[in-house]
């Protein structure tokens, strides 16, 4: 592909592909808002949205069993990790970005926002049907233990690993890329981006594989936690399935990205 023809997919995604998430967005709030003036049952409990959620960002970080319990115990609520999903795409876009292209740290901020949103399309919808593909592989695989619960919550509670798996992804790599740029402007380097006349420079590489990996493993704790209280299954037998899931999802990974990265290494 040509500088050119990029220059033009690039635009065709911006103007094309955002007001499209836009519109899914909006018609998925609107299908929130309707069902969430349905009046609840006697013995309904709210949604987890409609409940205090001043602890819910350090529940999921450091209890999340208490998290994934709160959760399934409510009524289920799928815009609210639908939205989350939404959100850390848009934070993945821009570490992968800034990894990709470096002369966005140098104050370039038109063509970060360009960047980013020429690739948000394809990663929040590619984001979406991962988080639909893995609910669906989670919960037949939870049918070898006889797990008992709906569908819906399954798909509520993977949604919410996948969000955090997601936005912990681009913290890293946000991370990386700017403290690789401060390292350079103090030694008087130059940041070429994780390329260099074709070659991954190792630092950069490093910080891409650590993005991949270690979400992928916190993921899968945080969809056993969750697929334990949708399914009523015991946590080692939960843990285990969303163990071969992560596995699997590595093993993509590695052809699709780090095999590719490895063979470009000098």
């Amino acid at each position: 592909m040509t500088d050119m023809e990029g220059v033009g997919l690039l635009f065709f995604l911006v103007f094309l592909g955002m007001p499209l998430v836009l519109l899914v967005i909006a018609t998925g709030y609107l299908i929130h808002r309707r069902r969430s003036r349905r009046p609840s049952g006697m013995d309904e409990p709210p949604a987890l949205t409609e409940m205090k959620m001043g602890n819910a960002v350090k529940n999921i970080l450091l209890r999340p069993d208490l998290f994934f319990r709160q959760a399934t115990e409510s009524r289920p609520d799928l815009f609210c990790p639908f939205l989350l999903v939404a959100l850390g795409s848009l934070i993945l876009c821009a570490g992968y970005v800034s990894l990709i292209f470096p002369m966005i740290l140098y104050g370039d901020i038109p063509n970060l926002l360009f960047l980013v949103l020429g690739t948000y399309p394809l990663i929040v919808f590619c984001a979406w049907l991962g988080w639909l593909a893995l609910s669906v592989f989670l919960f037949a695989g939870s049918a070898a233990f006889k797990g008992t619960g709906p569908f819906t919550v399954t798909l509520q509670n993977t949604g919410y690993g996948t969000a955090f798996c997601l936005l912990l992804s681009g913290l890293i790599q946000l991370a990386g890329s700017v403290i690789n740029a401060v390292y350079l402007a103090m030694t008087g380097g130059v940041n070429f981006g994780m390329y260099m006349a074709g070659q991954p420079q190792i630092p950069l590489a490093a910080v891409f594989c650590a993005s991949l990996i270690l979400p992928v493993a916190w993921g899968a704790l945080l969809w056993g936690h969750g697929l334990a209280n949708a399914r009523k299954i015991p946590l080692t037998r939960a843990l285990a399935v969303a163990t071969v899931i992560a596995a699997i999802c590595l093993i993509l990974m590695y052809g699709s990205f780090l095999a590719p990265l490895a063979a470009a290494s000098p």
